[in-house]
């Protein structure tokens, strides 16, 4: 029926995040994560799912509709005493967060759409201490999704599966070099679906 034609795509991108978000949780260092920052958090569902095993969360988004969206979804969040969120609008190339004061950072799905990847990590190193730990995502370059990233491909992309265009995406040469440039040291590198690294 018509109905399972719109949600086919639509359990496709469900079941992509659901991967995504269990590769996030086995990069993450052991908990307590004291102070997390949470870049282009969204709607924030990654704040709920680590709320319990961060003290502190900061989410960190460019739309403040997205933010909204969080506000009124966090109303009733539970969480344990003395664990804290706060939700902030901002660019994530200019962050209003003191240097070094996040011990781990997480940027699901954000890279693929800033103008520069590059400044975003640059402010990502800035605001990380010595010793934290930084999760990024990025769309891998040449992928099977490699088609859906042209013109035709973004109608699609927008049309099926209700998605914006990507406008980065790398080989794993180039996002080594970029996070290094960035002054990150690789630790590792994993592949989602042969879409995302």
């Amino acid at each position: 029926t018509n109905a399972n034609v719109r949600f086919f795509p639509s359990s496709i991108v469900a079941c992509f995040l659901k991967d995504r978000t269990k590769l996030l949780l086995s990069l993450l260092p052991p908990p307590p994560i004291h102070h997390l920052l949470d870049l282009g958090c969204g709607s924030g569902p990654h704040i709920k799912l680590l709320i319990t095993s961060c003290k502190h969360i900061v989410g960190v988004d460019y739309s403040k509709q997205m933010l909204e969206l969080a506000k009124k979804d966090f109303k009733h969040l539970k969480h344990p005493k003395n664990h804290t969120w706060r939700l902030l609008h901002a660019d994530a190339a200019i962050l209003p967060l003191q240097s070094r004061s996040f011990d781990c950072i997480i940027a699901m799905g954000l890279l693929d759409y800033v103008p520069s990847p590059l400044e975003v990590l640059k402010e990502c190193r800035r605001v990380i201490t010595p010793k934290g730990i930084c999760i990024v995502t990025i769309p891998k370059k040449p992928s099977v999704f490699s088609l859906l990233r042209n013109p035709l491909g973004d109608a699609i992309k927008r049309i099926i599966f209700h998605l914006p265009p990507v406008d980065n995406a790398f080989t794993k040469k180039e996002l080594e070099t970029l996070v290094e440039r960035a002054g990150f040291q690789v630790l590792t590198v994993k592949s989602l679906w042969s879409a995302m690294w």
